[in-house]
């Protein structure tokens, strides 16, 4: 089991793309994800240089649960002064959009009152 609160499906993707090709820049790079990445993945892809960022379902599709209950709208991120936000990043514009596949990609995601199998629970300690 992975007990690791920054475990999330782009944070996974950035490290393994890091280490497959021995760099940390993917300024060629788009980023395909099933659900509106939250501001830390948003962060972190920015980090990166990512080019674009491309989700299927929107926060709005899926429960709250799955986003800070005090959160700036990650999409933002890319609108508020870089400078203050990000100061070491490298601060080009990354494109966001989403929607993509949205009604394949919301039956993905659990709500509080589902039942969630035990090997469902993948951040969860044995």
């Amino acid at each position: 089991m992975n007990c690791d609160p920054t475990a999330h499906a782009e944070i996974v993707t950035l490290r393994r793309l890091g280490l497959k090709e021995s760099r940390i820049k993917f300024d060629d790079c788009t980023l395909y994800v099933t659900l509106q990445p939250c501001k830390m993945c948003t962060s972190a892809c920015i980090w990166a240089g990512m080019n674009r960022i491309v989700y299927g379902a929107s926060r709005q599709d899926v429960h709250s649960m799955y986003f800070d209950a005090k959160h700036i709208d990650p999409i933002n991120l890319i609108h508020i002064d870089p400078i203050n936000l990000l100061k070491d990043a490298d601060t080009k514009s990354i494109s966001i959009g989403g929607g993509v596949l949205a009604s394949e990609c919301v039956p993905l995601y659990y709500h509080p009152q589902d039942h969630l199998p035990r090997e469902a629970q993948i951040n969860i300690q044995s």
